[in-house]
């Protein structure tokens, strides 16, 4: 595919025919911006070079790859988006990664295929270098009971500070620091393929963007760039929303001042969410949608600090993971 393209332009530069550029996105960009034509070969000839050396690279090492002509590493995602619109592939085939945002925490190994490559990672980060050359999730001889996938990086850290982890070992602890990144997501979707049993349940703000975070996480989404090899979404059927339920608000009685307005944006992102198909049979998560809608009211998962500074991890959490799976505390 990509040396097509360097066909096409190469065959456009020896004949020098306008109407040519016309029928080709790339070329076009050749005549119009030349700039902008420059940056994309750039990303096509190192990606070209990873896929054939079957390698990971990121958009940082892309983008200091040549500092003056890309000014800012922002530049380079919709540089990817076009290449991956143009070539009608996913980025994962391009073999360009974002750095990861992946934080995980509790027993995991992950090793290079079956050839018994293993490292095990216990109560630290995974690093997004593991994830190249065809390392696969291997879970501990001792299943997790749950994977708690925690919206928040600072939720994550506090959970860890009052001791959840030790309360109810085995388990394991995720976080992407807010929207999931396609390592996050291949990492809990390999875990989900293989250990269907193990319940993953999520921790989200009580606002739109935490819904949509929820979503993102569960049925992945349609940018290309985002999708797996084949081309479809990366997704966890298996998750369950298990809080901060924005229907669960009121039983707190928190001061009204502790709460939040809806915005226009918020009330533009929730009717667009409930438009999606993918959504249509999510009983609860459409109730969600709908109560934030009714009341304009949203709240983050820090409100609860509001009730003691321990309640998520001592009170809110317990009860839940008791309520949607039976599970108690270690004694």
């Amino acid at each position: 595919m990509i040396e097509g393209i360097v066909y096409e332009v190469m065959k456009f530069l020896k004949s020098g025919n306008i109407d040519e550029a016309k029928e080709s996105h790339f070329l076009e960009l050749l005549v119009k911006k030349p700039e902008e034509f420059t940056r994309l070969m750039v990303i096509l000839k190192m990606a070209h070079e990873a896929v054939r050396e079957d390698k990971f690279i990121t958009k940082r090492s892309i983008y200091y790859s040549n500092p003056v002509l890309f000014k800012r590493q922002s530049i380079i995602d919709p540089l990817l988006s076009k290449i991956c619109k143009e070539l009608s592939i996913p980025r994962c085939a391009l073999k360009i990664n974002a750095s990861s945002k992946l934080i995980v925490y509790g027993d995991i190994y992950l090793g290079l295929g079956y050839e018994g490559d293993v490292i095990k990672r216990n109560n630290l980060g995974i690093p997004e270098s593991l994830f190249k050359s065809g390392y696969e999730v291997i879970i501990s001889e001792c299943l997790p009971q749950f994977i708690l996938i925690i919206e928040k990086d600072t939720i994550f850290r506090k959970l860890l500070n009052e001791k959840f982890y030790e309360k109810f070992k085995p388990c394991l602890l995720v976080t992407a620091k807010g929207y999931p990144d396609l390592i996050t997501r291949k990492f809990l979707a390999q875990i989900n393929c293989k250990h269907p049993n193990i319940p993953i349940i999520g921790l989200f703000d009580a606002d739109p963007h935490g819904l949509n975070v929820f979503c993102t996480y569960k049925y992945g989404t349609t940018n290309p760039m985002m999708q797996n090899e084949d081309g479809n979404p990366i997704s966890i059927p298996n998750l369950q929303l298990c809080g901060l339920l924005p229907t669960e608000i009121s039983f707190f009685q928190i001061k009204e001042t502790d709460l939040l307005k809806l915005t226009k944006r918020d009330k533009s992102l929730l009717n667009t969410m409930l438009k999606r198909s993918t959504i249509q049979h999510e009983s609860i998560l459409l109730k969600q949608i709908n109560y934030l809608l009714f009341t304009e009211i949203k709240a983050q998962l820090e409100i609860l600090n509001t009730i003691h500074s321990n309640y998520l991890t001592n009170e809110y959490l317990p009860n839940k993971l008791e309520l949607l799976l039976g599970i108690l505390p270690n004694k």
